[in-house]
């Protein structure tokens, strides 16, 4: 008896059947094959009990989007909930009003803070002497090492000259 994917003897070791129609096939022939499909190579009858990878994936997606539905919707009813509660309440209404102009006014003098700062910042850059000293040193370092970079590539490029692609006009 011959195996119906590579049509080579089937042996008494590594065989498998086919779990609907019993059809004799190597293990490795049947692994190989239903990467492809999970239908029998020789009759194509299929087992209602395995699930594709991709119907598996398909319906993880599905289940993922209701779920992400469902909690959409949630959200959503609770809004309105909240809405209509806060809109029948004269009382929540003052106090969300209230809340929403303490959040403005904070946000303000969050804003102003940042602008503070900032220009604190620049004025301490601008005149603070041992940031200056820093200053200078930092770009003597950077014009130290651009020079010495500049010092090794002419001399790698001497040795190791650029593609063409790499060449600059």
């Amino acid at each position: 008896m011959n195996c119906p994917v590579c049509l080579e003897t089937l042996e008494n070791t590594n065989i498998c059947k086919m779990p609907i129609c019993n059809h004799s096939i190597h293990v490795s022939c049947a692994l190989n094959a239903a990467q492809y499909d999970i239908r029998c190579p020789l009759c194509r009858m299929s087992d209602p009990n395995i699930i594709p990878k991709d119907r598996y994936e398909n319906e993880a997606i599905e289940g993922l989007q209701t779920f992400a539905n469902d909690a959409e919707r949630l959200v959503r009813n609770w809004n309105q909930r909240k809405y209509r509660v806060i809109q029948n309440n004269p009382k929540l209404r003052i106090k969300r009003d209230k809340m929403k102009e303490a959040r403005k006014k904070w946000q303000q003098f969050d804003k102003e803070t940042d602008k503070l700062w900032d220009n604190i910042i620049q004025d301490q850059w601008k005149n603070n002497s041992a940031l200056q000293d820093k200053k200078k040193q930092l770009q003597i370092l950077r014009r130290s090492y651009l020079r010495k970079k500049k010092q090794f590539d002419d001399q790698l490029f001497e040795q190791a000259p650029r593609p063409f692609l790499f060449t600059t006009y």
